[in-house]
């Protein structure tokens, strides 16, 4: 009897003292349990933007993102990711535009397919509600192409977070490829004659004009009204024997531009038959 009263007291003692051993679990123990429950059971789905509609010549944007209405547990982040990008012909990757900071980088079949993967140690951070870019990369379009098409396809072969289940979908893109709006229909000069004639796709021109000629209106026409015309000036005043114009025609969406160059040519002053005349006599 004697030793259970001593055990009594001493775990009194002990209770008196260290309140914090049989301390309470926290009371939202239960309702943070049930949340990381729930947000585990949810799949969320790789996004791959690209602009609607590429331009020749361009770089293509392509970002790869997780969904940016999620809400994600807190300190969640990627701890495993390996992508396999492959692209058709003529389209390239650009290679400078790939950051090798967080990810090694291998190329296949002559350099139509992109393998990456996160690199060990690494981590891509998530944030709720915004947009959680996880690669980006740029592709160079070709300067032609024979259907006006080619292929993006985006494979997730591992991918693997703290708390959140995410799809291993695959994403196929067909890239579309216009013309960009940075063309002339048509170039109207006020006196002389462009050599060769005005064509939309020639940017180089010589423009012939009389000795006594003092001024040079040009009167350029957009292709499609989707195009910015730029001049310093409408009037070239032909005071040398040889004069440089230019015509920028700018691209509203992509602001890519051309440029049409005419060298104007004062030519020489062609004396009268009497002054030949004078000149012999």
């Amino acid at each position: 009897m004697k030793k259970f009263f001593s055990f009594v007291a001493l775990f009194a003692i002990l209770m008196f003292n260290n309140p914090l051993i049989f301390s309470k679990i926290p009371e939202n123990t239960e309702n943070n349990l049930e949340q990381s429950t729930i947000k585990k059971s949810q799949n969320i789905n790789f996004l791959v933007d690209i602009p609607n509609t590429c331009h020749y010549g361009e770089a293509i944007p392509v970002i790869i993102s997780l969904d940016d209405n999620a809400k994600y547990p807190e300190n969640d982040s990627i701890t495993e990711l390996e992508i396999k990008i492959q692209i058709e012909s003529p389209v390239q990757f650009r290679k400078s535009s790939i950051s090798k900071k967080n990810f090694d980088c291998t190329y296949e079949d002559n350099n139509q397919i992109l393998h990456i993967k996160l690199k060990k140690k690494r981590k891509i951070k998530l944030k709720s509600n915004k947009k959680n870019e996880v690669f980006s990369f740029e592709l160079n379009s070709p300067k032609i192409c024979e259907n006006n098409k080619s292929k993006l396809n985006i494979e997730i072969l591992n991918v693997n977070t703290k708390n959140w289940n995410i799809e291993k979908n695959v994403n196929n893109k067909i890239l579309n490829f216009n013309e960009p709006n940075y063309y002339l229909k048509g170039l109207n000069n006020s006196c002389g004659s462009l050599d060769p004639g005005f064509k939309s796709n020639i940017f180089d021109y010589v423009l012939n004009v009389d000795h006594n000629t003092k001024e040079v209106v040009f009167n350029p026409i957009g292709m499609t009204g989707n195009e910015n015309v730029e001049m310093n000036n409408k009037k070239v005043n032909i005071t040398k024997k040889t004069s440089k114009f230019t015509i920028k025609v700018r691209d509203k969406k992509t602001n890519m531009k051309k440029i049409y160059k005419i060298t104007i040519n004062r030519l020489k002053n062609k004396p009268s038959k009497i002054e030949k005349i004078k000149k012999k006599s």
